[in-house]
């Protein structure tokens, strides 16, 4: 499943329940939870899952498999507890509050597990969610022309995950090459075409990716093509565009990456 803004604040706002009845949530500081942690002698703690590796669902035998091997496989001790939707969307996610683990090592099970995020706590602080990797983004040519042309301020909430390393941006040669050329257009203003590549190839991560050979949609507009061959190829988690053509396809796509507007990105 791709890692979107939309999945983010999902773990944000979820409910990760221990069996005893406490209660964790992003960014909120508990005292119960301090006293547990206190009880225990220790000063921190992760709130894992095994279950549905990046953000698949997984049949009920897989998780219990999974579960059981995790908690086999820790020296640390463990409280049993669940992660929950507070709206009820998706299934309770089984899972375990680790104690006396350290962040690397908690972020360390989190990649082995296959995991997007893990919860970390430490004492007298309120729980955070760590991500285990970026989002991978692709920008159409008007996306970027948004940025650096046009400093178009429905960009910040895409800006600010990017400066706050929670995602990446990739870009191939022919992405490249037709962002330099759109960018000696007549563009309604003075464009410095060579500033404006250089705060590209800044933001960007230049890639080869080969070939795609997955079956893919046919864009109404053949110079879209090169982007969904991009998302596809690099294994991008979003491609970031208002092109309404390339938007309908969201649905046909959406197991492979997310196509959403600029605007999917929060502010806050």
């Amino acid at each position: 499943m791709p890692l979107t803004p939309a999945l983010i604040k999902s773990y944000e706002r979820a409910l990760y329940a221990l069996d005893s009845g406490t209660v964790l949530r992003i960014g909120v500081r508990d005292a119960g939870l301090d006293r547990l942690l206190e009880a225990d002698g220790v000063a921190t703690a992760a709130f894992v899952t095994a279950a549905n590796p990046r953000g698949e669902a997984c049949a009920r035998a897989e998780n219990d498999a999974a579960m059981a091997a995790l908690r086999t496989s820790l020296a640390l001790p463990w409280l049993p507890g669940e992660g929950r939707d507070p709206e009820g969307r998706w299934s309770a996610e089984p899972s375990l509050l680790v104690l006396g683990i350290a962040r690397a090592d908690a972020e360390a099970l989190g990649r082995r597990l296959e995991q997007n995020a893990i919860v970390f706590i430490e004492r007298g602080r309120a729980p955070e969610l760590v991500l285990l990797r970026r989002m991978r983004l692709i920008l159409d040519t008007q996306v970027w022309l948004d940025w650096l042309v046009f400093d178009e301020p429905t960009l910040a909430g895409m800006r600010a995950t990017l400066s706050a390393g929670r995602a990446e941006v990739v870009i191939d040669a022919a992405c490249r090459a037709e962002l330099e050329r759109v960018l000696a257009y007549p563009l309604g203003r003075s464009v410095d075409v060579a500033a404006c590549l250089e705060q590209c190839d800044k933001v960007a991560i230049r890639i080869d990716p080969g070939a795609c050979l997955e079956a893919l949609p046919a864009c109404r507009d053949p110079d879209d093509q090169k982007f969904l061959t991009l998302a596809a190829a690099s294994r991008a988690d979003c491609l970031v565009t208002r092109d309404r053509e390339l938007l309908r396809l969201a649905r046909r796509l959406a197991r492979r990456f997310a196509i959403l507007p600029p605007e999917a990105f929060p502010v806050n």
